[in-house]
Order: structure tokens, then C-alpha cells, then sequence
């Protein structure tokens, strides 16, 4: 593990803590379609597809989705397997989200809100499987 010596998060990845560092500078990348920002260039670049307009429908049920790594981990739920947490009653369709909700019974994530663990995780997924295809 590469562990931040900014923050308690470790990586498993020495470039995944390289991005991660970038977040403690401070610098923002800020989309010229809307008022978002973000502290990762590549968040910004997944995001900036959201605008184009594309969508990836999914063949199992109503939604669509702008990126296709977010469709393949929407497709995971269907599937019906759920990775439960051993300290809590909730369980998670990605085993990413799971490994990120533990984190908030070690209190190493205390402070950040289940929708925005869920959306930093996903976000990790679709980066994932940006660089699959």
C-alpha cells in the first residue's frame, strides 16, 4: 500500500496516490459547460461526457447512462450479487462501494456523506472501466 501523508487514505497503486496528491494542492479543473469543478483532470474529462448527449441504455431495465463504464457497473446489479458488510446491516452491488463503506466504520472517512462515498466510488469504477475498453 502507498498510504497519503496528507490524509489516512492509502492506495494499492503508487499512481493512483500520485492523482490522489493532486487533490491537496488545491487546484481545481473547472468544466466550460456548467459550474462544476473537480480536483482530478481525469473526473473532469469523465464528467465533460455527461454533455455531449450520448447515452448508454441499459437492455434490462428504463435507464441510460452517459458513460459506458457506468452502464457496466449498473449492469453488475442486475446480476444479483450483494457484498455485504460484516458491521452493518447495508450491503453494496460493486465490492469497490463495500471497501469504501467500511472505511467509515474505521472512521477513516468519517466526514464524508454516504452520496458522495457513493459517487467517489463510482467515479473510480467508470475510470476503471474507461481504461478496460
Amino acid at each position: 500500500r502507498y498510504p497519503c501523508e496528507m490524509c489516512p487514505k492509502s492506495f494499492s497503486d503508487k499512481s493512483n496516490l500520485n492523482a490522489h496528491l493532486l487533490t491537496h494542492k488545491g487546484i481545481r479543473y473547472n468544466c466550460d459547460k456548467c459550474p462544476k469543478s473537480f480536483s482530478q483532470k481525469e473526473s473532469l474529462k469523465i464528467h465533460v461526457l455527461t454533455h455531449e448527449g450520448i447515452r448508454f441504455p441499459c437492455n434490462k431495465c428504463p435507464k441510460s447512462f452517459s458513460q459506458k463504464g457506468t452502464l457496466k457497473a449498473h449492469l453488475l446489479t442486475h446480476k444479483g450479487i450483494r457484498y455485504h458488510c460484516d458491521k452493518s446491516p447495508k450491503s453494496f452491488s460493486l465490492k469497490g462501494i463495500l471497501r469504501t463503506h467500511l472505511l467509515t466504520h474505521e472512521g477513516r472517512s468519517k466526514n464524508l456523506g454516504t452520496s458522495k462515498i457513493h459517487c467517489k466510488t463510482i467515479v473510480q469504477h467508470n475510470i476503471y472501466f474507461r481504461h478496460k475498453l
